[in-house]
C-alpha cells in the first residue's frame, strides 16, 4: 500500500519544483525527503520524478499520485471538520423520518433531549409508512428513520441498497376490548373468534398481522371497520363497535376500553432505525442515542 505521508511529500515537491524547497517548507532535510520519495517510487513501481540539475519535475505518474495526495488531504480535512462539528454541533439540520405512532409516542422525548444538547441543530420531521421511509433514507431525504415490522409478517421487499437497520425496541401487541364486559388478566385469541373486529386498512402490515394471528388461533376475523388511526380504533372499541389489536406504543387511556395482553400468541411489533450507510451528517449519532434512550422508557399505559 502506498504511504499517504510520502504521497503528501510528492505533492509538495510538485508544488515547489525542487526537493530542497519542499524540504524547507516542511521543515525537513532534503536528504530525508529524497529518501522517502525513493521509497515511494519503489512502492509505486514506476518513476515519479524527473530529476534535473537544479529542479525536479513530476512524471505523468507522479502528477497523478500528487493529485491523489491532494484528494486525500481534502478528505482528511473534511473528516477533521466533521469530528469538530460532532463535538459541538453548533449548527446544522437533521431530517428524521417517522411513522405516525412513533411521531406521537417516541419522538417528542427524543427530540427534546436532542435539542437540549444541540440547540443549534434544526430537526425536520418527515412522516411516512415503512416502505416510503426506506426510500427516503435511501435517497438521502431522511438522515435516519423510525420504522416497524411485525414478527408474524415477513418482509415483502429487500431493503434498499445503502440502508441499514438498527433494532430499537420490541413492543407487545395488545388486545383493546370493551370495558362493559369482564375480561381475564390475559385473553386468548380463540375466545374472541365470534367478536367483530376493527383493523387497519388492507395495505397496512397491521392488517395482515391481525389476519395471521387470528388464523393461527383457528378463525378468520370478522372485520367491520378499517382505519389506520389507533386513536380512532380505540374510540370505536369504547363505543362497543368491535375489538382490536393495538401496539403498546399506540395505547391511550380511552373511555370504555380495557387493554389486555394476548396469551401465548407471540404478538410483537419490532421498532427499528433505518440509517443511510453513506450519511455523513454528524447529527445522526447523537439523534440515534436520543431515540435509544427514549425507547428505553415506558411510553404508554396498558391499564
Amino acid at each position: 500500500m502506498l504511504d499517504p505521508r510520502r504521497l503528501q511529500l510528492l505533492a509538495e515537491v510538485g508544488r515547489h519544483g525542487s526537493i530542497a524547497a519542499a524540504a524547507h517548507e516542511l521543515d525537513r532535510t532534503a536528504a530525508g525527503v529524497s529518501q522517502q520519495l525513493a521509497l515511494l517510487e519503489r512502492e509505486a513501481g514506476v518513476p515519479l520524478l524527473d530529476r534535473g540539475a537544479r529542479s525536479v519535475r513530476l512524471t505523468p505518474a507522479g502528477v497523478r499520485l500528487a493529485g491523489v495526495a491532494d484528494e486525500l488531504t481534502a478528505l482528511l480535512d473534511g473528516a477533521e471538520r466533521e469530528m469538530a462539528a460532532f463535538g459541538t454541533l453548533a449548527a446544522g439540520q437533521i431530517a428524521l423520518g417517522v411513522f405516525p405512532t412513533a411521531a406521537a409516542a417516541l419522538v417528542p422525548d427524543a427530540i427534546a433531549a436532542f435539542t437540549r444538547r444541540h440547540p443549534g441543530v434544526d430537526v425536520r420531521l418527515v412522516e411516512a409508512e415503512p416502505a416510503e421511509l426506506e426510500r427516503l433514507v435511501a435517497r438521502g431525504d431522511a438522515d435516519v428513520a423510525i420504522t416497524y415490522t411485525y414478527a408474524l409478517v415477513e418482509r415483502e421487499r429487500p431493503l434498499p441498497r445503502g440502508v441499514t437497520v438498527r433494532p430499537l425496541v420490541a413492543e407487545p401487541v395488545l388486545a383493546a376490548l370493551p370495558g362493559v364486559r369482564e375480561w381475564p388478566d390475559e385473553v386468548a385469541l380463540r375466545r374472541l373468534a365470534r367478536d367483530r373486529w376493527i383493523a387497519p386498512r388492507d395495505e397496512m402490515a397491521g392488517a395482515e398481522h391481525l389476519r395471521r394471528a387470528c388464523v393461527a388461533a383457528g378463525f378468520e376475523p370478522d372485520i367491520r371497520v378499517r382505519t389506520n388511526d389507533y386513536l380512532v380504533v380505540q374510540a370505536l372499541v369504547g363505543a362497543g363497535l368491535g375489538i382490536a389489536l393495538v401496539p403498546r406504543m399506540a395505547v391511550r387511556r380511552t373511555r370504555g376500553v380495557v387493554v389486555r395482553p394476548v396469551r401465548g400468541a407471540g404478538l410483537v411489533r419490532e421498532i427499528a432505525l433505518l440509517v443511510g450507510l453513506a450519511s455523513a451528517n454528524p447529527a445522526v449519532p447523537p439523534m440515534i442515542a436520543a431515540l435509544e434512550r427514549a425507547a428505553g422508557t415506558p411510553v404508554a399505559s396498558t391499564n
